[in-house]
Formats: structure tokens, C-alpha cells, sequence
């Protein structure tokens, strides 16, 4: 985004404000349908935030949604999902943390 933002950066601001705002809903959409075992709830929540992560460059974010979405579509065991949602939550807390600071 900075090579077509202004020099404020404005627009790079309105798009990591957003993934703050958005990326907790995600998760807990994440932890929601896993909860309940709905692989495909699952696999598309970890695919909206697999996005959004991207778009910021949260390159670790965004790797731990990608494994747990193609886990999803290979036939998931619950055990795996669960490490894997853990995998993306301990990538998410920093990353935020991080982000606030901008």
C-alpha cells in the first residue's frame, strides 16, 4: 500500500485499522466453528482472515490460516484443527499488538 499511498500514509493506516477492527471477529468466527465441527465454516473463516493477514503482510498469520484451511479440505481431525487455531491465535495477539503501535 505505501507505494500508492500519500504522504501520510493515509490509506495504509484505514487498511491496518481495519484488520485490527476485523481480525478478532475472524478469530472468534475461527473458534466458533470449530467448537461446533463445521469443517466448512472453518476452512472459510480461516480463509477471510488467510486474506486480510495477507493484504497486511502477516506473513504468520497468514501461513497458520492457509494450513488450517487446506486441514479443512483434506479432512480434518479435531486435535490438528485445535493446534491449529491455537497456532493462529499466538500469531494474531503479537501481530496486533504490533499493528497498534503504526
Amino acid at each position: 500500500f505505501k507505494a500508492i499511498d500519500d504522504d501520510q500514509l493515509s490509506l495504509t493506516h484505514s487498511v491496518v485499522g481495519l484488520f485490527i477492527a476485523d481480525a478478532p471477529e475472524r478469530m472468534q468466527a475461527i473458534q466458533h466453528a470449530l467448537s461446533t465441527g463445521n469443517t466448512a465454516a472453518l476452512s472459510l473463516a480461516a480463509h477471510a482472515l488467510k486474506g486480510s493477514a495477507a493484504n497486511i503482510g502477516a506473513k504468520n498469520v497468514a501461513q497458520a490460516c492457509h494450513s488450517l484451511e487446506q486441514l479443512c479440505k483434506q479432512g480434518m481431525s479435531m486435535p490438528d484443527a485445535a493446534a491449529l487455531v491455537q497456532d493462529i491465535a499466538a500469531a494474531l495477539g503479537p501481530t496486533l499488538e504490533e499493528l497498534r503501535l503504526f
